[in-house]
């Protein structure tokens, strides 16, 4: 907790000599104190919201115990700008951000050594990084042409907590060695749906470029760095310690969403900004196979997005009004089926819970997609 990684995340950004050069990144900047720090450019920010492991002691017929270990990494960049504190404004103001989720399983016959957790959980860091990396890259490497209009991922909503996802949670507490306090697993309730709605972004993105679309933008929600530590740092900067506990920094990924999304140029308002909300209905896990030795089970997820234009003052509309009402709900699954042996009984673990909700999100993509293009298309109409 609280450890500084920069030197760490420095070395291995060393390699990634592209990306580098892609965002003209200096891995070396002057110290906070220095009066000049920051004022060369946009900061850059990596932060580790979630390092976890779970493990499962369990014994196959004939055989000795066997333990299966799931290592979790949340790993997250933002590049943000503190233009909106200069303006007396309570708006975080961030140009990007990305938060991606790793997992790796292990399988042994005895319990993991401090040695060997620590080295899984370095190469999944590697890894993630690695991978975060790649994406950024891919995203911003992406030609763009003017939006003819704009949509931010703003919520992703959990209507009712099923018993896996409640047991997801639990788990998380109790790797953490934290009791089950009531405002804990809130907090880490809506740190998984940031990772969800990250995760469907993500896809979602994926599906545009390789559609070849380049006149619909696409804002990142945001993530917990964000909203924690930025947020924290600009109420210090315009109200005051004193006064920082009295005051809500509202996050926006860009401001124009607070004021209904209206875009100019060129004389005309022609470019309108939407959220997205999405919803995960359920999320279950239901058995389909049992035999002597195994039973075959599935963890399935029901995701859910609809699309809403911003009306200040007002409730936002339901879009696209061009299409009826049946066909605005974005639906999908995503099915992650596994296998018990007997003597094993696998709860919730997040590789499980993340496969299965990858899935929903890989198949509703199109479908949100289908849906902004739709807007885009009749643009006038859908305002």
């Amino acid at each position: 907790m609280g450890d500084e990684l920069s030197g760490y995340v420095n070395s291995l950004l060393q390699k990634e000599t592209s990306f580098l050069d892609l965002i003209h990144l200096d891995l070396y900047p002057q110290k906070p104190e220095d009066e000049n720090w920051g004022k060369k450019g946009n900061a850059v920010a990596f932060y580790v919201s979630r390092a976890q492991h779970e493990s499962i002691k369990y014994k196959a017929p004939g055989v000795g115990d066997e333990y299966l270990t799931v290592v979790s990494i949340a790993l997250s960049m933002d590049i943000f700008s503190d233009r909106a504190a200069k303006k007396r404004q309570l708006r975080l103001e961030s140009i990007f951000s990305k938060l991606l989720v790793g997992e790796q399983p292990v399988v042994t016959d005895t319990p993991l050594s401090e040695k060997r957790l620590k080295s899984i959980y370095s190469a999944l860091f590697e890894k993630t990084l690695k991978n975060l990396v790649q994406q950024v890259e891919g995203e911003l490497r992406w030609k763009r042409d003017r939006a003819k209009a704009v949509f931010q991922f703003n919520q992703l909503d959990i209507p009712k907590m099923s018993p896996e996802l409640s047991q997801l949670i639990e788990n998380t507490l109790a790797s953490d060695g934290k009791q089950k306090a009531g405002t804990v697993a809130d907090l880490e309730k809506e740190r998984l749906k940031l990772e969800f709605l990250h995760t469907l972004h993500q896809f979602v993105s994926k599906g545009m470029r390789e559609k070849g679309i380049s006149d619909i933008a696409l804002m990142s929600p945001p993530t917990p760095w964000a909203q924690g530590n930025v947020g924290e740092i600009l109420k210090n900067r315009l109200v005051g310690r004193k006064r920082a506990k009295q005051t809500t920094i509202r996050f926006y990924v860009d401001p124009t969403m607070e004021q209904g999304g209206t875009f100019r140029f060129k004389g005309k308002t022609a470019v309108f900004g939407y959220t997205v909300r999405a919803a995960l209905p359920r999320a279950h896990i239901s058995k389909i196979k049992k035999t002597k030795l195994t039973t075959q089970k599935q963890f399935t997820t029901q995701l859910a997005a609809r699309i809403y234009r911003p009306v200040p003052g007002n409730k936002p509309k339901w879009m696209p009004v061009t299409v009826g009402k049946e066909k605005r709900t974005a639906i999908a699954y995503g099915c992650k089926v596994f296998k018990n042996i007997k003597g094993m009984e696998r709860p919730t673990t997040r590789e499980l819970a993340m496969d299965s909700f990858r899935e929903a999100a890989k198949d509703i993509s199109p479908k949100l997609i289908a849906l902004m293009q739709e807007i885009a298309k009749h643009r006038l109409k859908n305002s």
